[in-house]
């Protein structure tokens, strides 16, 4: 198993199997998530990617007319390219540092939700999802998509459901 600064330099240089760019092309996933957060949140609610590489998931829920949005991506070049890719984003706040360092920087219940879709398993995972909760606001969601699963806490409940 690779130590979490091992994972933190392989996504701040990745291999050509998970370069920025190859995330760039619009998927289902996307579409997906976008419909998913369509049914509990609002367009003026905040919402947070945690992990949004090169930002094809803050792109789709922007012209969907989600504008409240931010990201963290611990690739600076990942963050180069969406700036270049998706220009409309410039004005989002998006975060350049590893998850469990920027969570704890941010104000408490902040957003309506948070999600991530692939990525907290490559971070020290039970820090951030309890930072994670307190910036929720009461009641709103977290969703975390590990490819064939999708988890949604209850910020009131703290319970998961995998759907």
């Amino acid at each position: 198993m690779k130590t979490v600064q091992e994972l933190h330099e392989y996504w701040c240089n990745p291999d050509n199997e998970n370069k920025p760019e190859g995330y760039a092309k619009p998927i289902e996933r996307s579409e997906y998530l976008l419909n998913l957060i369509k049914k509990y949140a609002k367009p003026d609610d905040e919402i947070l990617e945690l992990g949004c590489n090169i930002g094809r998931n803050l792109h789709c829920l922007y012209n969907a007319g989600f504008k409240n949005l931010s990201g963290v991506e611990i690739s600076a070049s990942a963050i180069e390219q969406m700036m270049v890719l998706y220009p409309e984003l410039a004005n989002l706040s998006v975060y350049n540092d590893a998850i469990e360092n920027i969570i704890k920087e941010l104000e408490d219940s902040r957003y309506g939700i948070v999600f991530a879709m692939a990525v907290l398993s490559s971070s020290d995972i039970y820090l951030s999802l309890y930072r994670v909760s307190i910036t929720l606001m009461c009641g709103c969601l977290f969703f975390i998509s590990s490819f064939s699963r999708l988890a949604i806490a209850r910020t009131t409940f703290f319970s998961f459901i995998l759907l």
